[in-house]
């Protein structure tokens, strides 16, 4: 059992650091098209105003959500003792994009769902390995 789960914190590392070098460097989406329809979709909620914010402070937070993607990616492909920690905040950001984002890109939630339950998959009590007598 052990090895799918080697086998599924891999490929999330992977994804996670392809989707991180992907934010920063604006190859797969306009993120800050991105930004700016989340924001007219929250329009009249109560996440309008942080929307707006994020929506035109974008350059700032782009940076930091892409270092974090590939800074808790690259933790989980290395096995560093804090791919744990980096599965948390995983996460969390994803509960943000399910948050912020539902409203205009309603796919976030497949995408956001998988990582979520990989995160929480990842979170569990591990058995500890048995040892010989």
């Amino acid at each position: 059992m052990e090895n799918w789960k080697t086998a599924l914190e891999r490929l999330v590392g992977a994804s996670f650091v392809l989707a991180g070098l992907a934010k920063l460097f604006g190859v797969l989406e306009d993120t800050a098209s991105v930004f700016h329809a989340m924001a007219r979709a929250i329009t009249g909620t109560e996440l309008e105003t942080k929307s707006a914010w994020l929506s035109t402070n974008h350059d700032p937070v782009i940076l930091f959500v892409g270092l974090v993607m590939v800074a808790t990616g690259t933790a989980q492909l290395l096995r560093h003792p804090t791919a744990p920690i980096a599965a948390a905040i995983q996460s969390l950001m994803m509960i943000c994009f399910i948050i912020f984002l539902h409203r205009g890109f309603p796919v976030v939630f497949v995408d956001g769902l998988n990582f979520l339950c990989f995160g929480i998959l990842y979170l569990s009590p591990r058995p500890k390995p048995s040892r010989a007598q």
